[in-house]
């Protein structure tokens, strides 16, 4: 009895490309993958979203100041600013880990003037040119960067405190109030500031009466957004008339870490109230 054997030929794309003569095609380097190619960048702000899993490294792309390795994966951008001003480099929304070096100079000579990741930000002059590397680290896998460079909102801050305050002459309780005006990139002011906001009261000519409040979170619009805060003082009870305010605030952006510092001091009057 014959025994007829059937092979079964399951032959990947690949491989018919091999067969039939035709190379499998692989992913190109991204356009700007060398400081000779460098994305040119005029306008701000700015936004480029690069697939980095074919860049490469060229033998004399820099050594950088903020990460232990060996680079991998480089890309280059390049702005030449009209004026002076403040920018920001930023590639938190890539989906690998991955850093921002920034440059002055030419091809083999040049001068490192930030390195961050991140977010870079930093004081440019008008007329010169920075070029901006993206990397990562041999063992860490490289993916889809987006860059983008802006004008960041600069943190600011400032608080003003009311003419007139409450105070509850049975409780002791008494009440001031102002406005906040910050800005900020996701900034918030922050509440408990060290050395705090106090209100102090000069009862019968000779007693001092001082307590300590705090100004309350607010989210930084750029816009004044009022603000009121009870104060209790811990040797004695508010009353009615005049008053000695220090409010002091700081407001910190989230996206960051840059923090402002803002205060105001105000003679008050404190109203009674019952409430």
């Amino acid at each position: 009895m014959r025994t007829r054997l059937r092979w079964s030929a399951v032959v990947t794309l690949p491989l018919l490309s091999i067969l039939a003569g035709v190379a499998p095609a692989l992913a190109a380097p991204p356009s700007n993958d060398d400081f000779d190619s460098a994305t040119i960048i005029t306008v701000l702000p700015f936004s480029d979203i690069v697939d980095t899993s074919e860049a490469t490294v060229a033998p004399d792309d820099p050594g950088v100041s903020c990460a232990f390795g060996t680079l991998s994966s480089t890309v280059w951008y390049s702005f030449t600013p009209a004026a002076d001003m403040r920018i920001r480099a930023d590639v938190s929304v890539s989906n690998y880990f991955n850093v921002i070096a920034a440059y002055t100079g030419t091809r083999g000579a040049l001068t490192e003037v930030g390195c961050a990741s991140p977010f870079l930000t930093m004081d440019v002059s008008a007329g010169v040119t920075y070029r901006f590397m993206d990397f990562t680290l041999v063992g860490y896998i490289p993916g889809t960067l987006t860059f983008k460079l802006y004008e960041p909102i600069p943190v600011t801050a400032a608080v003003t405190i009311d003419a007139t305050g409450l105070a509850n002459p049975i409780t002791g309780v008494a009440t001031v109030s102002g406005t906040v005006t910050c800005t900020g990139d996701n900034a918030t002011t922050l509440q408990d500031m060290p050395g705090g906001s106090t209100l102090t009261q000069l009862f019968a000519h000779r007693v001092i009466i001082s307590g300590g409040y705090s100004v309350p979170v607010i989210p930084c619009t750029g816009q004044p957004i009022a603000w009121s805060a009870s104060v209790v003082a811990p040797n004695g009870l508010y009353a009615p008339g005049s008053a000695q305010a220090h409010a002091v605030i700081e407001a910190c952006s989230f996206t960051t870490g840059e923090c402002a510092f803002a205060s105001a001091d105000a003679k008050i009057r404190l109203k009674s109230t019952r409430t």
